[in-house]
């Protein structure tokens, strides 16, 4: 009953700035994943606790042991990435349109990967994947494609049991470097970047002590223009978070660990989550159990740890605004995805507790708006069940937009479709300022709506004698048409799964039926209500 074709798809790249690098990876920390979607995504309401759609699943090689999310093929939708220890491959998961993915790719790369970055290490635009090779000793760089596809993996040495890797401009020459954390040894080690997607040897940097590095971040903690280090710990003789600050040229100073004491770290982000623009971190912790979150000061040292959930493990943690108030919260893989709501200070409540499948196995966790609908959404991978697993946010609503409404302002434009030549005639309500467009053809019907998320009506007619939608989309002023409905049918497009994109839906008089093609499913309902001599109310 559907065909949809597009001629071409609306973009969004992740940047990186030049001068000062890949400021955090895109594991679970939601930095860049905030920055993209600010000024693109509706305002939902505020909804006082969290909920989530049913689980769905979706099959990777064998021992996902990472997450990672972002637009690999410049559509505009997120897409997914897990290492697969087991196997030595690396699963890529591309979006397709609805909040699902289709079947995964899998690349080849070095021994007992178990972790995963992406940045643009060859600085073409395009996002590439970044693996630490635990047994290989390795990190293996993957070069992507504006397709979403991904080349051979090349190899480059990193040292003993890598564990962990991050990007950045490390000696501010503009190309991205690699800095690499290793479970056995008392250092890291920075392999320079020539911009093209290759490194150098490694460099060894000490950690200062006995350590046992598992997890690596670079950010600005200083606030002097040069990348800075947060490394999670897990030795006997230095446990905890400590700051390593970068010297502009590729060299780093170590600093006191901010735990001491027993803990043992499994996880580390960096987020801002009290909002004054300083870098702050949370660890996940294994031997006392739960998460610390240390809020930064603007230089070498951070602050005394709170500790939230103490007695369960906070294996895998991610940061994003789940309850739609414009604050960081935090969701932390721990017997299931707990979710700590931030008050926007930097203190975080008590949990709520959603299940993903055998949490056990819950290896990797990363929040993002996978369906596009303006929501913080969470995947997961899951080591013995070898699949990602989404759940979709389904916290508050969206927030309500005029049907009419082509320049954006949240207020209905007086719009009028001539059949007679086509023409669309619009007095904008934001300027009083007079539009015409030219789309359609005398017998069409107008079917105007937010196809494309963007808050403004886009140009959409239905041609009820072959049942074709022909959409111009106000976001890139691209031409898609889809097939959807039967000569006889009247059009009655409107956002009925409430994710503030419209759907497609005809009124069929003959059965007195509605069908409806959701935007967030991809899925067709019907519903029968009406006569035949009725008239869409739209």
């Amino acid at each position: 009953m559907s065909l949809k074709i597009t001629v071409r798809y609306r973009c969004f790249l992740f940047s990186f700035p030049s001068a000062v690098g890949v400021r955090a990876r895109l594991n679970g920390i939601l930095l860049s994943l905030v920055a993209l979607m600010a000024g693109i995504i509706d305002v939902h309401a505020r909804c006082t606790a969290p909920s989530f759609a049913a689980i769905r699943n979706f099959p990777t090689a064998l021992g996902a042991d990472d997450i990672v999310a972002g637009d690999f093929n410049h559509d505009g939708l997120i897409d997914l990435a897990t290492p697969n220890s087991d196997v030595d491959s690396v699963s890529v998961l591309i979006a397709n349109g609805n909040g699902g993915y289709l079947p995964a790719v899998n690349y080849g790369v070095g021994d007992t990967p178990i972790d995963i970055t992406l940045g643009d290490v060859n600085l073409d635009g395009n996002l590439d994947l970044v693996v630490a090779n635990f047994v290989g000793d390795s990190v293996s760089i993957l070069l992507g494609a504006s397709n979403g596809t991904f080349g051979t993996a090349t190899n480059f040495p990193s040292g003993n049991q890598t564990n962990s890797a991050a990007i950045g401009d490390f000696n501010l020459d503009g190309k991205p470097d690699l800095a690499i954390v290793r479970l056995s040894g008392v250092s890291i080690s920075i392999l320079t970047g020539n911009g093209t997607g290759t490194f150098s040897a490694p460099v060894v940097v000490s950690l200062g002590g006995p350590t046992s590095a598992r997890v690596i971040h670079a950010a600005d903690f200083n606030l002097d223009g040069k990348l800075d280090l947060a490394v999670a710990s897990s030795s006997a003789g230095n446990r905890g978070a400590t700051i390593m600050l970068g010297n502009g040229t590729g060299g780093f100073t170590f600093g006191a660990f901010n735990i001491s004491g027993p803990e043992q770290l499994d996880d580390l982000i960096v987020v801002d989550l009290n909002q004054d623009g300083r870098s702050d971190v949370i660890t996940g912790n294994f031997n006392t159990g739960g998460i610390s979150v240390l809020l930064g000061a603007g230089s070498a040292t951070l602050g005394a740890p709170t500790t939230y959930l103490n007695g369960s493990r906070g294996f895998a943690i991610a940061a994003g605004d789940f309850n739609q108030d414009g604050k960081l919260d935090v969701a932390v893989s721990s017997s299931g995805v707990r979710i700590l709501l931030g008050d926007g200070s930097g203190v975080l409540g008590a949990p709520q507790t959603f299940g993903f499948g055998n949490t056990a196995s819950v290896s990797g966790i990363v929040a993002a708006d996978f369906n596009f609908d303006g929501k913080f959404d969470v995947a997961v991978s899951n080591s013995a069940d070898n699949q990602v697993i989404v759940r979709h946010n389904s916290c508050g609503g969206a927030t309500e937009k005029p049907k009419v409404d082509f320049d954006g302002d949240g207020v209905t434009d007086i719009a009028v479709f001539r059949p007679s030549t086509g023409f669309w005639f619009i007095l904008q309500s934001s300027d009083s300022t007079f539009q015409f467009k030219l789309w359609g053809q005398n017998g069409d019907i107008p079917a105007a709506g937010d196809f494309d998320g963007d808050d403004k009506t886009d140009f959409v007619v239905f041609r009820p004698s072959n049942g074709f939608w022909f959409i111009l989309r106000s976001s890139d002023n691209v031409f898609t048409f889809t097939q959807f409905g039967l000569n006889g049918d009247r059009p009655a497009s409107g956002d009925y799964d409430g994710d503030g994109i419209a759907d497609f839906a005809v009124f069929r008089p003959s059965a007195g039926t509605w069908f409806i093609l959701e935007s967030r499913t991809g899925q067709v309902r019907s519903t029968p209500f009406g006569a035949a001599s009725d008239i869409v109310i739209q």
